[in-house]
């Protein structure tokens, strides 16, 4: 499950009710596992759904109504956006999505490669930790072969499928042309970063559609 999917979904109980839209996503602390979603209800008052209350996750989310007060320094934000470097120091890219899977958690970078989230450090940036037999190799080779490797690598873990969605996802890109609601208030500026709450915001006022074509009709900025 890409997390970046679980902005702006429907939320019910599992007795039918609606309890609003999904906001944001807190993650544990090494962020490998799902911590708290961030919700809204119809009156825009927000409230955290821990994880433990989720039931399944598809078109809509489906959970216990178990509201519980969460201090958002108790989990972490998901890494959207953030510079991913090499050990070496090597710019990787930056994250464009992270993937909870059930072997385990996996960043996706804007290029559409995948590294598991158990080799990174994160802070103001992502610090990718090389494998093993990496680092023991890099200890046997002069420093521009270690970087082909690394190269290599990060080539090899590429998906075509991910290349694919992260071309056609909008998390990243520049908003080309302001977007307004339906009462001429701006969701989006030109401009502007997209972000899970960009999208979210741009859900909420029906304007998902609009954000979309005239941020993809052309090559972003």
């Amino acid at each position: 499950m890409q997390i970046s999917t679980l902005i702006g979904k429907r939320i019910f109980s599992r007795e039918g009710n609606e309890l609003g839209y999904v906001l944001s996503v807190l993650l544990t602390k090494n962020r490998t596992k799902l911590f708290a979603l961030g919700c809204a209800d119809g009156e825009e008052n927000e409230f955290y759904l821990p994880a433990r209350a989720v039931l399944s996750v598809g078109d809509a989310v489906v959970c216990n109504d178990q509201r519980a007060e969460i201090i958002e320094s108790q989990g972490q934000n998901a890494p959207f956006g953030l510079a991913v470097y090499s050990e070496r120091g090597e710019s990787l890219g930056t994250v464009y999505d992270l993937s909870l899977e059930s072997d385990g958690a996996y960043l996706i970078l804007n290029d559409g490669s995948r590294f598991s989230a158990a080799r990174a450090r994160f802070g103001n940036v992502v610090i990718l930790r090389s494998e093993p037999s990496a680092r023991k190799r890099a200890a046997q080779t002069p420093h521009k072969k270690s970087a082909a490797c690394a190269v290599n690598t990060a080539a090899k873990e590429k998906t075509p499928s991910e290349s694919k969605f992260n071309r056609l996802n909008l998390l990243g890109r520049r908003v080309r042309k302001t977007v307004f609601d339906s009462e001429g208030n701006v969701v989006a500026h030109t401009g502007d970063l997209i972000t899970p709450d960009t999208l979210a915001q741009a859900r909420r006022h029906n304007r998902l559609l609009q954000l979309t074509v005239n941020t993809l009709t052309n090559l972003p900025l």
